[in-house]
């Protein structure tokens, strides 16, 4: 199968993937996302659950914006595909290699420019 066929399906598959669990955590249907139950504030009791709760929030929320940016990522490198632009790096416009762009196919800039830019 030709190499571009094969990253093209790779980045379906994971936008799809993705948006179906983005899709999943708005509706609230992914392990008890955002479902918390409401625990009265006067008890010193309810504070570790209430702590523990605010926690579960913080990780679902960052879990989502990481899943946000990995789908807009996802939905860049399509459109890159749709333009003929996809797998050149956008600061020194050489070929990114094959194997880094099956380990990484949002990857926009080659490697050592990565590495630069780091």
């Amino acid at each position: 199968m030709d190499k571009q066929k094969t990253l093209a399906r790779q980045i379906t598959k994971e936008r799809e993937a993705v948006r179906t669990q983005l899709i999943r955590m708005a509706d609230g249907k992914m392990n008890g996302f955002w479902a918390y139950s409401e625990v009265s504030g006067g008890d010193p009791e309810d504070l570790p659950e209430q702590a523990q709760q605010e926690l579960l929030k913080e990780q679902e929320t960052r879990a989502y914006e990481l899943l946000t940016s990995r789908a807009k990522a996802l939905d860049q490198a399509w459109k890159s595909f749709q333009r003929g632009t996809y797998g050149v790096c956008r600061l020194c416009e050489k070929q990114i290699p094959w194997k880094r762009l099956k380990a990484v196919p949002t990857a926009t800039l080659c490697v050592a420019c990565q590495e630069a830019v780091e």
